[in-house]
């Protein structure tokens, strides 16, 4: 029964993170109706269609290893982007693409076949700026959020792009709150 009250918790913060990156994107206009009934006709529009088209049948969750393995690509990722001429977009793709074959190593490793899509939803932790992630405290507690929800959201959203870096979008703006809530 616990594991559908981690699933449910990981479709609010889906929609939380949704939502807030709607509300941000519409706040540019200005205009406070405008911003009020597109937020909220595109959040009802989200929530109908997670109720009418992701059903739960099984719940089941990645293994607690992986969450050193999005660490360490948050943070790999970031190292490149901040300390090489690489930009943020080719570190991630350097690290995705390593991690992309490090199951070939071993094919019948449990461990490295679960590493690729952990390091790639990490990567994109990684990406963030440097006025976002100060330091790499905030890159390992993103992390550690992204590590956790990824956890939790292995059943959900088979087939429906934009899990991953929505993800790594929601972690990185918890830790913005938990950041700013701090100091």
């Amino acid at each position: 029964m616990r594991h559908k009250y981690f699933h449910f918790f990981s479709i609010i913060f889906l929609v939380l993170t949704q939502f807030a990156f709607i509300t941000a994107l519409l706040l540019e206009h200005k205009n406070i109706f405008t911003v009020i009934f597109l937020t909220t006709l595109i959040t009802t529009l989200i929530i109908y269609t997670y109720i009418k088209f992701f059903r739960i049948k099984e719940v089941d969750f990645e293994p607690f290893y992986v969450m050193i393995f999005v660490i360490a690509g948050a943070l790999l990722t970031n190292y490149l982007h901040l300390f090489t001429s690489l930009n943020s977009v080719l570190a991630a793709a350097l690290i995705g693409t390593i991690a992309s074959f490090l199951p070939n190593v071993n094919k019948k490793s449990q461990v490295l076949q679960n590493i690729p899509n952990a390091m790639y939803c990490s990567c994109f932790v990684g990406m963030s700026q440097k006025h976002v992630a100060i330091d790499y405290s905030f890159i390992i507690i993103a992390g550690i959020i992204a590590g956790i929800f990824y956890m939790f959201s292995k059943n959900l959203f088979h087939g429906v792009g934009g899990k991953l870096g929505t993800l790594a979008f929601g972690s990185v703006v918890i830790s913005s709150l938990l950041l700013l809530i701090i100091s």
